[in-house]
């Protein structure tokens, strides 16, 4: 079964609202964000054959394979997904698929996040807004920071409890890989 379960520190933040205009970009009323359940539950994509028997092994509800984040080895594999597609970096950033487009997060003392038309940089324990930049948004498009947050408390969680993931190098090549054990198959 390719279902992982790690923990995860509880996170909840405040998101700001932001919309693009006369160049920058403002920030406007927030909404609740958070995620409180310890154990949560992501699925490695490579070993799964999407055969549906995770639905009657998860402890929680839904159709793991399909709910659950869904995290990639192969580049190529990760760039065909339109949603809920993650890969994690060896140089600790994360990546994920959202309406079609990459989006990117690194932590570099605050958390740095690129999305299709603006970049942002936010406190990394409270997600407040440190800069926005616009770069392609159109004036009155609205900038939406939740897949900065998913990416961050996915991140969190699999470093913190799963150090020992695969990681692709950050030039997109083989990065940290379990080796083979050396034993004949």
């Amino acid at each position: 079964m390719a279902l992982m379960t790690y923990e995860m520190d509880p996170f909840r933040v405040e998101l700001p609202a932001l919309t693009a205009g006369n160049g920058g970009v403002a920030e406007g009323a927030a909404r609740s964000y958070g995620a409180d359940q310890l154990l949560q539950i992501a699925v490695l994509t490579d070993f799964c054959n999407e055969c549906g028997n995770c639905e009657t092994a998860c402890p929680t509800s839904g159709v793991p394979y399909v709910d659950k984040p869904r995290l990639y080895l192969d580049r190529a594999d990760f760039e065909d997904q339109k949603s809920n597609a993650f890969m994690l970096f060896d140089d600790g950033s994360i990546e994920s698929r959202v309406d079609g487009a990459t989006h990117r997060l690194t932590l570099n003392g605050a958390v740095e996040y690129t999305a299709p038309g603006f970049r942002a940089r936010l406190d990394k324990d409270t997600f407040k807004l440190l800069e926005a930049v616009p770069t392609g948004a159109a004036d009155g498009e609205v900038l939406d920071l939740e897949p900065a947050a998913d990416m961050y408390i996915l991140w969190k969680g699999l470093r913190g409890s799963m150090p020992h993931l695969p990681a692709m190098a950050a030039d997109g090549s083989r990065g940290t890989f379990v080796e083979h054990p050396g034993y004949e198959e």
